[in-house]
């Protein structure tokens, strides 16, 4: 009798627990990077929205300070242009022609009794400069200048010198405006 025997055997009960051990773990490992990748995506995401919230405040915070800034200079351009003097007439005796070149290359003319004070030319510019759609606006600060002799015409010295007494006396006279820097 030849009697082959053939056996299958099957795992013991520890190698069973410790593949199933071994599944476990790697279900939780999988578990948890899913769980890691979607808190990334989730701070991500919060963290973009935050951005797109700052900058839009921002360019609220921008547009309101344009809005108030056009709005002084349109105030003080009407305030300038009610504290113009009257304009003498041409061939008068005593008046002076005033052009002046304004920064983007733009001229305001006008004349002037040489009795007047440098604070009519700066109301003059003040009044009749318009600034173009989107450049910078005309600052407070602004200062006037003859260019021969040169001569510098400051805003806090001018309403109480006189035309006259600042040179200004010739038939015509051109003066451009200077944007102040700092002081």
């Amino acid at each position: 009798i030849d009697t082959d025997l053939e056996v299958d055997l099957l795992a013991s009960v520890e190698e069973e627990e410790a593949i199933a051990a071994a599944e476990s773990e790697r279900a939780r490992k999988e578990a948890e990077f899913a769980a890691a990748q979607a808190a990334a995506a989730a701070a991500a995401l919060a963290a973009a929205e935050a951005a797109a919230a700052k900058e839009q405040v921002e360019r609220e915070r921008v547009e309101a300070e344009a809005a108030n800034a056009t709005k002084a200079r349109n105030e003080r351009r009407e305030a300038s242009e009610k504290a113009l003097p009257v304009e003498p007439a041409a061939g008068s005796q005593g008046i002076v022609s005033v052009v002046v070149k304004c920064p983007d290359g733009s001229r305001c003319a006008r004349r002037f009794r040489k009795i007047d004070t440098l604070a009519a030319l700066f109301a003059l510019v003040e009044a009749r400069w318009v600034e173009a759609e989107g450049a910078a606006l005309l600052p407070e600060t602004f200062r006037l200048i003859a260019t021969y002799p040169r001569r510098v015409f400051e805003r806090q010295d001018a309403g109480i010198t006189t035309l006259e007494g600042a040179g200004i006396v010739g038939a015509q006279e051109s003066l451009f405006v200077e944007m102040s820097t700092g002081s």
